[in-house]
Order: structure tokens, then sequence, then C-alpha cells
């Protein structure tokens, strides 16, 4: 079975040595980024299975790196792990498709998080797949009448 990549983005190297411990026997692979800009190239670079980040990250926070995820259609899950979201941020992050907030005192729950979101989002790219051949296959029909 192959490792599903997750990019872990904070800007404090023991928040994300702490959650990479809590994910390492899990699966995954693991890689790190401790800013946007870090996180942006990664992410352009291959396909992540999921992302844990925080909002306020150096360089490009994480509204604007979902943000320009979401403006190429890449609908890779988002995970937001933060102190503190406020609400108007947690709007935009809604806004543009977020999977789950986590408190910091709720990192323990990481694995079990990201394994929901990861099962959520295998069911709806199925979906999407099979509205996409549905959608072929009434082309074809089309096409032959």
């Amino acid at each position: 079975m192959t490792a599903i990549k997750i990019l872990i983005v904070n800007p404090e190297l023991g928040i994300r040595l702490e959650i990479g411990s809590l994910l390492i026997n899990k699966n995954y692979e693991l890689l790190y980024a401790s800013d946007g800009e870090e996180a942006c190239e990664l992410l352009n670079s291959m396909h992540f299975g999921a992302v844990i980040c925080d909002y306020k990250i150096p360089k490009i926070n994480g509204v604007d790196l979902l943000k320009s995820l979401r403006a190429r259609k890449d609908l890779t899950p988002f995970v937001y792990l933060s102190l503190t979201t406020p609400e108007n941020v947690k709007l935009q992050l809604m806004n543009y498709g977020v999977y789950a907030f986590l408190p910091i005192a709720a990192m323990p729950k990481i694995p079990e998080v990201l394994q929901e979101v990861l099962k959520k989002n295998e069911e709806m790219e199925s979906l999407l797949e099979s509205k996409q051949d549905e959608t072929r296959e009434f082309v074809n029909i089309l096409h032959s009448a």
C-alpha cells in the first residue's frame, strides 16, 4: 500500500515535529514546511492527500495558501490547527472548503480527524468520478442519437 503524503505547515519546528510524531506510524509520508511560500512550492510540485496548516504562517498566510490551491481547482483537504482562529478567518476558510478546524489543545486528535477527512475526501472523489462517468455516458448517447 502506497503511503499518503501529508504536508504539515507550521512556523514552529516543535509543533511540526509533534504533529509528525502523532502520524509517524500511520502509513503516511510526512513532509514539512515552515512558511506558506515553502508549502506552496511543495504543493505545486506533488500531490498531497491532505494538508495540516496553521493560518498564521509567514510569507503566505494559511487563508491565501488555501485560496491559491482552490483557484487552480486543487481540492486537497486542509485541516487547520491553530491556537485560535477568529470567526472571520473561519468564514473565509469555510468559503474555500476547509475540512476541519482544531485548536492546538486538540492536537492529539489529529490522527482520527485526519483519517476521517481522508475517508470523506475519498468518498467525494468517488462520487465525482461516478458523476463524470454518467455525464460521459449521457454525452455518448446524445452523439449516437
